[in-house]
């Protein structure tokens, strides 16, 4: 293997402390999706893993657009975030915090998908993981910032619209980030247990999960 496949195969080796819970996890729709992942970790291919740190990069160029930019100040990027009690324990990572010209700080979660042409909203676990963000740091105000990553690295997109990137606005929701608390009490709950949580049927169902025949026999 060359140097980039021994670094991501590396990466993706290292084991997660005993107990430790990642906001990606706790946001998701299907807590089974998320039990899954933490009980029987799905091994990338390499092709995959590189997928993922192309979208890393994309985030951190995008962090450069922002330090660019007239009126935002980056005061912070690519942070821990923690939530701890006797409980429970959730680490995540924001991508940015700046202060925009009025005054405030906004959390900035950028996110970069296949296409954008479609969006109307933030997707609810691109929310949830912002609320996180914004609720455990009191912050009033987010945006999640989404990169077209096909106009990116093609140059166009197939319907010549031009450039589709879109950012939604977040006011801070402490009814969301309380449900995302308690989701992650279950979810650890369950993981202690070995017994999976129940069935929530989404959109990774059809294709997208990874241990659609591991649930359906459960």
């Amino acid at each position: 293997m060359g140097l980039v496949d021994d670094y991501l195969s590396y990466e993706q080796a290292k084991k997660r402390s005993s107990g430790l819970l990642y906001v990606t996890e706790t946001v998701k729709d299907c807590l089974r999706n998320a039990y899954f992942s933490i009980t029987d970790p799905q091994v990338f291919s390499l092709d995959t893993l590189r997928i993922f740190e192309t979208g890393k990069m994309i985030e951190d160029w995008y962090i450069k657009v922002l330090r660019s930019t007239t009126g935002i100040n980056v005061i912070l990027t690519q942070s821990p975030c923690y939530y701890k009690t006797n409980e429970i324990e959730i680490h995540g990572r924001l991508d940015a915090l700046c202060q925009h010209n009025n005054g405030s700080l906004v959390i900035h979660e950028i996110k970069s998908i296949k296409s954008t042409i479609d969006l109307t909203e933030p997707r609810k676990e691109h929310e949830k993981q912002i609320q996180f963000y914004m609720n455990t740091l009191n912050v009033d105000f987010g945006m999640i910032d989404y990169i077209d990553k096909e106009i990116l690295i093609n140059g166009k997109n197939r319907l010549g619209l031009g450039s589709t990137d879109k950012t939604f606005t977040v006011n801070k929701d402490p009814s969301i980030f309380a449900n995302t608390v308690q989701r992650a009490k279950q979810l650890k709950k369950c993981v202690e247990t070995n017994i999976p949580p129940p069935r929530e049927f989404c959109w990774r169902c059809d294709e997208f999960c990874a241990w659609k025949n591991k649930c359906n026999e459960t």
